[in-house]
């Protein structure tokens, strides 16, 4: 068997036809049809269900599919080594939002210290996107505390953030010694944008307590809450990590709120199988040693 026959397949198998296979990689339909019959003859096995309007895989073929996706897989990150020759690799770290604008930078600069002649990429986006440059290996590392899981990639949790209520300095609720879920109900909200993980947790929590929280401002970016409780306009919740102790000191100031308790793990995932270069093996080490001394 081929690359090429593995290529025709991997097309009929997300197209669910021939046709449509033939269409997506340039060729007759007749020649799909041809190395489909030749894989089953060699593996001795049907690997699609014929069905009128669709073709479905069989259990030989969801079988087939995983060993050919990781095939085609090395197969892409052989011909990008090669080609780089002996040139010195890139490592490639795709982040969103608000880990590039808080702890990425700190585990950039322990990277760069210890290796000050390695080349870094850095990618800021949101995490779906990130995700399929993962997967189409355009980068090598994702980090996020956005992470939908897919079985395709491996991933585990570097640290868990912890998320505090913050507001300007002088704001009234920033005297308080203990600020309630009702001072925050009553007091303008700047939160992150529905479906969210901690505007999800924060409206399941107020809802619980007999609250309905009303966002006055919402924004799927943390620095442009951030910005707004610098100037006055209300409260926001925020990774503690995010928080510098300069802003802190100058800006804002961190809430206690004891009935607002929440965590959200940072992710560190790559692509399932992929050759894990020497930068990459560093760099992770890099994470999960600087996490443990937080």
């Amino acid at each position: 068997m081929t690359i090429r026959h593995f290529r025709i397949f991997i097309a009929v198998y997300s197209e669910k036809s021939m046709t449509g296979a033939a269409k997506k990689l340039y060729m007759t339909q007749p020649s799909v049809s041809q190395a489909i019959k030749e894989l089953e003859t060699h593996y001795r096995t049907v690997l699609f269900e014929r069905f009128p309007k669709e073709l479905l895989p069989t259990r030989a073929g969801e079988k087939l599919y995983l060993y050919a996706n990781t095939i085609l897989s090395k197969c892409s990150e052989l011909e990008d080594d090669m080609k780089e020759g002996s040139a010195q690799h890139i490592l490639r770290i795709g982040a969103n939002d608000t880990i590039g604008s808080s702890i990425l930078h700190e585990y950039l600069k322990s990277f760069h210290t210890r290796y000050p002649n390695e080349e870094v990429q850095v990618v800021i986006n949101k995490s779906s996107l990130l995700c399929d440059m993962v997967h189409t290996n355009e980068l090598d590392l994702l980090l996020t505390d956005e992470f939908r899981s897919t079985p395709d990639l491996t991933f585990f949790s570097v640290c868990e953030e912890q998320f505090v209520a913050v507001a300007a300095a002088n704001h009234p609720l920033s005297k308080k010694a203990i600020v309630s879920l009702e001072d925050l109900n009553n007091s303008k909200l700047l939160l992150r944008e529905k479906g969210a993980e901690i505007r999800d947790y924060f409206d399941s929590l107020m809802n619980e307590n007999g609250f309905h929280a009303d966002a006055y401002w919402e924004s799927i970016s943390f620095d442009i809450l951030l910005s707004t409780v610098k100037h006055g306009e209300g409260i926001a919740l925020l990774p503690k990590q995010y928080v510098s102790s300069d802003q802190i000191s100058n800006y804002i100031s961190i809430l206690n709120v004891p009935d607002f308790q929440y965590k959200q793990n940072l992710i560190l995932a790559y692509k399932k199988n992929k050759y894990i270069t020497p930068q990459m093996s560093d760099f992770i080490s890099i994470c999960k040693t600087y996490t443990d001394m937080l």
